[in-house]
């Protein structure tokens, strides 16, 4: 991970230099330093920069407009502030630059290197997230090569799973345990992988479905004036009858009481 000082103070830059142990911080490649605005574009342009260490008040483009040019290329660096002048100007350019932090100068090389290692973490665990979810990306659809490619025996392909798993919830809608879980349990499926290939078939997510399939057969037990609502809540899966009527009025817009008397015609 590599860091940019921006400081046209050569003696405030040389000493935030030699006061900090960058690698403690997490900083593990270059820390390149500039002492204004055209040297440290010049540097952005041919080096990867992580995350950049900022001085606002410097001759000629400030510290302010620097990062607005450089966000434009690059968005995701992560940029920490250096000023001496509490402006509250300043403040608010920096909050709508989406800078991580702002630190009034002069400050110790303690504070200043707590939060150039927090920033670095915060990077560290994004990339992580971001590889692992790229890792994840990738092995599902080698899952979905491997699944339509397969031909015969006991292969079977996406649209045969995907109605095999919609007949299933619909066969067991007043079971409790219905979830996107249980179901790639039973397909021995990855969870990401069915409902991905269900959304593309279906056009809605597996829970989505559920709730649909639901809520249509709790309308039409609610037409029969025979069944109270409570059982009716049982029959479509939920023994929180609360949640039944919430969830009934958001697909409806009216509860489960309200859409029953205006099917049957009941006058109030």
């Amino acid at each position: 991970m590599n860091i940019l000082i921006v400081d046209d103070d050569v003696v405030a830059l040389k000493s935030v230099m030699s006061g900090i142990k960058w690698t403690e911080c997490g900083i593990d490649g270059i820390v390149w330093t500039a002492y204004n605005a055209k040297q440290a574009e010049e540097i952005l342009e041919r080096e990867t920069i992580d995350i950049i260490l900022c001085d606002i008040e410097m001759p000629g483009k400030n510290g302010i407009e620097l990062i607005e040019k450089v966000h434009v290329k690059n968005p995701d660096i992560t940029v920490i502030f250096l000023t001496c002048h509490a402006k509250f100007e300043y403040a608010k350019e920096a909050i709508n630059l989406g800078c991580r932090d702002y630190i009034l100068t002069p400050a110790p090389f303690e504070k200043i290197a707590a939060i150039v290692k927090n920033a670095a973490s915060e990077i560290s665990e994004k990339r992580k997230k971001s590889d692992m979810e790229k890792l994840g990306s990738l092995w599902l659809s080698q899952q979905e090569k491997k699944l339509e490619s397969s031909q015969g025996g006991g292969g079977r392909n996406p649209i045969e799973i995907v109605n095999d798993t919609a007949d299933y919830i619909l066969a067991n809608l007043n079971s409790e345990e219905l979830s996107v879980m249980s179901l790639a349990n039973r397909t021995y499926l990855h969870e990401d992988y069915l409902n991905r290939i269900f959304k593309r078939e279906k056009r809605m997510s597996i829970n989505q479905f559920i709730i649909q399939e639901r809520m249509k057969l709790a309308a039409k037990l609610l037409r029969n004036a025979s069944l109270g609502a409570s059982v009716i809540a049982n029959h479509v899966g939920y023994s929180n009858y609360s949640y039944f009527v919430t969830t009934f009025k958001k697909v409806y817009g009216q509860t489960p009481a309200q859409y029953r008397k205006e099917s049957l015609g009941i006058d109030e």
